[in-house]
This record gives C-alpha cells, sequence and structure tokens, in this order.
C-alpha cells in the first residue's frame, strides 16, 4: 500500500512545485504559475485548481486514486496479532503436558491488580518454552472463587483442557489455595518463596523488609572491615567489637547457602528436580555450622529453628510425585536422595503411569550407550558453595550405580519397563552442569520415558517468571504515570514478554 502512496505524491509533484518562504508554505502550479498557501497542509484546494484550469490532469489525478481506492484493506499477510497467535500456538508450541505458575500483583496508588498466567513447557527437541498465556486485569476481591473463574477462562481462550496442565506454581495465599481446589488443579507451592518465609520467621524480620538487603549489606560491611576501623579510629566513630563481627561473620555464613539457593532456584533452566537435592543439601550446610566449635549456643538456637521450620514447610516434598518423579528423571540427581522404600514407590510409579500411557506401546530406535564425555561440560570451578557441598554428596556414592538388580529376565511388558528403569538407574550420573535435557536427548534408547521427561521436567522451581513479569509492571506506573488503566498495563506486559518468542520479527 505504501507504494501507491509513494506515486500519488510524485503526481502532485509533477504537477505542484512546493516551497517554504519565511516560515510558510506555498504550492505553485507548474501549468499556470498560481500560487497557494499550504497553511492547512492539505491538498483539497490543489484538487479544486486541476478540476476547474487543467481536466485533463486532473483526470489522471483521479484515475491514480481510483487505483489506490481499490487495493482491498484486508491483505493475505498475517497481522502482528495474527502471527503472536500463530506462533504461539500452544498446541503447536507445547504438544505434552505443562506446567503453569501463576501470580497477583496489585498496585495500590492506581488501584490496579493484574493476574498473570505463564506456561511452561518442553518441546519434542527437548527445549525450554514459557509462554505468557494471559496477562489481564483482576477486578473486585481476589477471592478463590474470582481466581478459580479466571483460570477457566484463560484455559477456554486457549482451547485447553485442564488435564494438560500438569501443575501449577502458586504462593501460599489461602485465596490461591482456594482457587486451585475450585478448579480442580494440580498444584505445588513456590519453593522460593517457601525459603523467603523460613528466614523471615528464624529472624523475626518485619514484611516490608528484605532480608537478601540486610545480608548483602553484612557481606559488604566484612568485606570493608579494615577501611572501616581504620577510619573510625581516624573520626573518632564507634565501631564493632571482637565478638559483635564474629557474630556478623556467622550471620553472613548461615545466610550465604539461602542465598545461593534462591539464585539458582531462580535461573531461566532450574526445574522443580532440584529442589529435593537442594533443601537436603541446605540442611546438611546448616547442620556442619551448627556443628562447628565457634557456633554459639544463640546461633546453635537459630539453626536449629531455621532447620525445623524447613522441615515443617518441606515435609510432603518426598511424598509428592512432582517433585519425586521429577528429581529421578533428572540425570544429574535420580535415586540419590530417596530412602529404599521412596525409591520403590518412585519407580512404581512410573511403571503405572508407563503402563497406562501411549508411550508404553513405542519402544523407539536403540542406541549405543554413550559416555557422559560425549556430552559438553563446564568446569566445576565455578560452583557456589551450595553446588560445591551438593557436588560432594553426589560424588559419595557413584558405587551404587553399579548394584541395581536387573530383574529376573521374564518377557513381559513389566519387567521390561523394570530393565529399562534399571539400565536407566546405572548410567553414570552427570555433573551439575550439564544439561539434562541434552542427556535425554541423546539416549534415544529410552524413548518410551520421554513424554514423562518432558511432563515433568517442565514445571520450574517457583513462580519467577510472574514475578519477573509483575517487577516490569512496577515500572510502568510511578507516581507521575499512575493513570493507565489495567487492561492496557496487561496488554503491554503481554506483547513485550512474548515477542522474543517471535524473534521480534512481526
Amino acid at each position: 500500500m505504501a507504494r501507491f502512496t509513494s506515486k500519488l505524491v510524485i503526481k502532485f509533484l509533477t504537477l505542484f512545485s512546493f516551497k517554504f518562504i519565511n516560515f510558510r508554505y506555498s504550492a505553485k502550479c507548474k501549468q499556470c504559475d498560481k500560487t497557494f498557501s499550504r497553511k492547512g497542509g492539505g491538498t483539497t484546494s490543489l484538487k479544486l485548481h486541476l478540476k476547474s484550469k487543467h481536466g485533463d490532469k486532473y483526470e489522471e489525478l483521479l484515475l491514480l486514486e481510483k487505483d489506490i481506492q481499490q487495493i482491498p484493506h484486508t491483505t493475505k499477510q498475517l497481522t502482528p496479532l495474527q502471527e503472536c497467535k500463530k506462533q504461539l500456538s500452544i498446541t503447536d508450541s507445547l504438544k505434552n503436558k505443562g506446567a503453569w505458575d501463576e501470580n497477583v500483583w496489585s498496585e495500590p496508588s492506581s488501584n490496579v491488580s493484574l493476574l498473570s498466567l505463564t506456561a511452561h513447557g518442553i518441546t519434542n527437541k527437548y527445549e525450554r518454552v514459557s509462554i505468557i498465556l494471559k496477562c489481564e486485569q483482576l477486578e473486585g476481591r481476589h477471592t478463590g472463587e474470582i481466581i478459580a473463574n479466571n483460570l477457566n477462562n484463560i484455559l477456554k481462550d486457549w482451547g485447553l483442557s485442564t488435564e494438560s496442565v500438569h501443575c501449577i506454581l502458586r504462593d501460599r495465599g489461602s485465596n490461591m489455595i482456594k482457587a486451585m481446589n475450585m478448579a480442580n488443579f494440580t498444584d505445588a507451592n513456590c519453593t522460593i518463596h517457601q525459603l523467603q518465609l523460613c528466614v523471615r520467621s528464624t529472624m523475626e524480620i518485619e514484611e516490608f523488609l528484605s532480608w537478601n538487603a540486610t545480608y548483602y549489606m553484612m557481606k559488604r560491611i566484612l568485606t570493608l572491615k579494615d577501611s572501616l576501623v581504620l577510619y573510625s579510629g581516624a573520626h573518632d566513630i564507634p565501631i564493632l567489637n571482637a565478638d559483635e563481627w564474629l557474630d556478623l561473620k556467622k550471620c553472613v555464613a548461615i545466610l550465604k547457602p539461602f542465598e545461593e539457593i534462591t539464585k539458582e532456584l531462580s535461573s531461566a533452566t532450574a526445574t522443580i528436580a532440584s529442589v529435593i537435592p537442594l533443601i537436603y543439601t541446605l540442611k546438611n550446610t546448616l547442620e556442619t555450622e551448627k556443628s562447628k566449635e565457634e557456633t554459639s549456643e544463640n546461633f546453635k538456637l537459630m539453626i536449629t529453628k531455621m532447620i525445623q521450620d524447613i522441615n515443617v514447610r518441606f515435609q510432603d516434598i518426598e511424598n509428592n510425585k512432582i517433585y519425586t518423579i521429577a528429581t529421578y528423571l533428572d540425570p544429574r540427581f535420580k535415586l540419590k536422595f530417596f530412602t529404599e522404600i521412596t525409591k520403590e514407590q518412585v519407580q512404581s510409579e512410573i511403571l503405572g503411569i508407563l503402563g497406562c500411557s501411549k508411550a508404553s506401546r513405542d519402544e523407539g530406535p536403540s542406541s549405543p550407550k554413550r559416555s557422559r564425555n560425549e556430552i559438553p561440560t563446564t568446569s566445576s570451578s565455578n560452583y557456589s558453595h551450595i553446588q560445591s557441598c551438593l557436588a560432594e554428596i553426589l560424588s559419595l556414592s557413584d558405587e551404587e550405580e553399579q548394584n541395581i538388580d536387573c530383574g529376573d529376565g521374564v518377557h513381559n511388558q513389566f519387567i521390561v519397563k523394570k530393565t529399562l528403569l534399571n539400565e536407566y538407574n546405572r548410567e553414570k550420573r552427570l555433573t551439575l552442569n550439564e544439561d539434562p535435557l541434552l542427556w535425554w536427548k541423546m539416549h534415544t534408547k529410552y524413548h518410551c520415558l520421554s513424554d514423562l521427561v518432558r511432563q515433568y521436567l517442565s514445571p520450574p522451581p517457583g513462580s519467577v517468571p510472574s514475578e519477573q513479569l509483575f517487577s516490569a509492571a512496577g515500572l510502568i506506573y510511578d507516581p507521575l504515570r499512575n493513570r493507565l488503566s489495567g487492561d492496557k498495563a496487561a496488554k503491554l506486559l503481554f506483547v513485550k514478554y512474548n515477542l522474543p518468542l517471535l524473534s521480534f520479527d512481526y
């Protein structure tokens, strides 16, 4: 359409000469040298002149305009919105069961509340995909009924059923829990939120304060200790005594694993499979810190309270198949962190799922056993303290991978699947820096487990994507820009976070 508009402009340029003199626009007819004011910027007076004085030129102009008007307003090319719908189609991008995370955000100054829902899945090429399914204004009270109705409406908009949702990540709000029960969704707590509550309750930090900021402040003070002591001595400023410096150092040591785990679980590639190993490592690290000679009784009491709080908040994860099956299907962990009873339960659960799934009838091609050297690895020198502790725990019992019963060789479906699981158990565990999805992509002989892998490794450990979305919402609203409607803000956020999926080609 743009090229026809340019033809019309060129036609006017052949008939008139346009000038800008003394801050005034004018047009001069090239046929009769008559000058016209161009103050309004329109072309009506120019057309009337051609019609009354130069009929032949006017007819040429009409023919050109008629050609332009015959071009249909709708084109066969997809509009950006149509392209988004095509590219973001769940049936194309997330053919397997996926996980969702949801959250609600409010801006008191603008009286705006937004509900976000993000879908997470793994494609047939073992690539992670995250799509903002909906970001919409939430009006009225944030009750469980309203949230449940909104979730069901989003399902209808995308043509999805509840069976296509593996689980939904949420916080511990009573309205969220009620909404999940009413909508009949399988749900799980946000692990990161749970960890934050552990620290808050133990250290009795006010709701509006961030323990992370306190941790970074204490860590920075310890880094600048020598400079602070010198400066305070030169300017007669009170400074911490020796015992207080030791207490500060101990506080940093206790909070450090929480901070590192929070970062680990907040990464874009983190999955719910890491929760059980990291919680186990966290408790082990705290117990080690508690047993040190320099740890005072007050700090021992604090650590004990933390561990008790962790046990209460995460007491059910080893009985929840969302966590246990995901951990087992991660080649970095497998059965390492389970009791003997849990090991049997997890494998029995998987065998039960395979027995009634379509994948159990499709073995897929067999592939030769690959060594872990075929998978690109990165140096472990970049491990954080908590990762180093986890790697040490994983390295303590590699021999268990060689001592698993292979079954009695009876050729029935159950034994075939059981033998396949035993073979998977004997595979060398990956290091923490290796990609579990790449491992599954390369080991095609475990084809019958592929649907389970895509389903159970799809959930993130928390609702970080929704939190990131609402961080951007906080940037949209400020004291000087608080009249934007919630509906427009939701659309801006939806477009901002989904356009990268199109590589900004729209």
